[in-house]
């Protein structure tokens, strides 16, 4: 059975011109002055956000094949924490987006989803997805105390990767000895990349049996690996793909 995820952020495309108009009408002023001081256009920004979105929910379904559980209205996240009808969550910190919030005070209010959640009590896989922790970094500290765990939100490519992969570890039983760990990752990983299709363990499958605590240290040594060989086995001028998701061209 597929990995239901409940994915929870304001900005999910809805797919309705109007409803996403109405979206961007409430980041427009809750964070539009703050855009154009940085040098952006709101209306860019927000239209390449939403091309993002839709590139992370199509690998999360596609790629990872996850049973994704939009929820782009605050109200409606919090009601489906109250129903903890998935496996896993992944949940936005602040809801500019959101008009029924009040304004102003939209920033960092997805805690009230994560402490619905109370993931430290229920075991519950919980990650905060949000790009707040490079300039707020003691919100890293209150993720934890939580019980939930803190991603950082880049809008690059790079993210579909590493938080389909955390999803996938969070959720994973099955230990593995923690001597060898680190080496069945990377030897998954080479033997997966070198035919270019999964033939017995696959690396999500080891990513599944890595210990919790090896996670920081083994997750990020996997995925440059993937990136390596991916870099090397492909052409100069053409696109370094992984797992489908282009991630930049290759010099000549």
């Amino acid at each position: 059975m597929a990995i239901r995820v409940l994915l929870a952020d304001d900005q999910l495309p809805w797919g309705d011109p109007g409803r996403d108009d109405r979206v961007f009408a409430e980041i427009e002023r809750e964070k539009g002055a703050a855009l154009r001081a940085a040098g952006k256009d709101p209306r860019a920004a927000y239209e390449e956000d939403q091309r993002w979105f839709a590139g992370l929910i199509h690998c999360l379904g596609n790629d990872f094949g996850f049973d994704v559980v939009p929820a782009s209205v605050f109200a409606n996240a919090m009601l489906q924490a109250e129903r903890r009808d998935f496996d896993a969550a992944v949940i936005d910190l602040s809801w500019s987006g959101d008009k029924d919030l009040p304004p102003g005070k939209r920033s960092n209010v997805g805690f009230r989803i994560v402490d619905l959640l109370k993931p430290r009590e229920t075991g519950m896989p919980v990650i905060a997805f949000s790009q707040n922790f490079a300039e707020h970094p003691e919100l890293i500290l209150q993720v934890i105390e939580r019980g939930a765990f803190p991603m950082q939100k880049t809008y690059g490519s790079i993210d579909y990767l590493t938080l389909g992969s955390a999803i996938l570890y969070l959720t994973g039983d099955r230990p593995r000895p923690a001597a060898d760990a680190a080496a069945a990752v990377a030897a998954t990983t080479t033997t997966t990349a070198a035919k270019g299709s999964a033939t017995g363990s696959t690396v999500w499958d080891v990513l599944r049996e890595v210990p919790r605590p090896y996670l920081l240290a083994v997750l990020p040594a996997a995925l440059l690996l993937l990136l390596a060989l991916a870099h090397l086995g492909t052409a100069p001028g053409e696109p370094v793909r992984i797992f489908g998701v282009e991630l930049y061209a290759r010099g000549h």
